[in-house]
């Protein structure tokens, strides 16, 4: 549900703004093509070799390009989606926006909000600790 509510926002959005722990796969990574966006995921070489290997997989059979350069290690996991009049959207939670965890069957939550309170919170980590 969330992943399939995701693709669905993004694929109504003119600007997605992407911070998740791997690189988006599937369905979600062809939306991201089609939208502006700034998505932000680990390197392949920030964890250990089977989460390396995940993500590497990711960004070699997606081509999303990954803008983070930092180096903590990233386990925040959200999409702020910005529709054509400027109105926003954010999903926050466990998911990772990555088909393997729903092909798995992982079990996850999620909060999707208009409300502007949680989404400036969310603004605010992502210049502080992501950008």
């Amino acid at each position: 549900i969330i992943y399939r509510q995701a693709v669905k926002l993004i694929h109504s959005s003119s600007h997605v703004l992407m911070v998740t722990q791997y690189c988006p796969t599937g369905v979600i990574a062809k939306a991201l093509k089609d939208t502006d966006n700034l998505v932000y995921y680990n390197e392949p070489t920030t964890s250990d070799p089977l989460t390396n290997m995940l993500i590497h997989a990711g960004k070699i059979t997606t081509s999303i390009q990954n803008l983070y350069k930092k180096k903590p290690y990233i386990h925040a996991k959200f999409l702020i989606a910005t529709d054509e009049n400027g109105h926003k959207t954010a999903i926050t939670g466990s998911h990772n926006f990555i088909s393997y965890g729903v092909t798995l069957g992982t079990r996850e939550l999620a909060l999707m909000t208009k409300d502007p309170t949680i989404i400036k919170s969310l603004e605010t980590f992502y210049r502080s600790y992501i950008a």
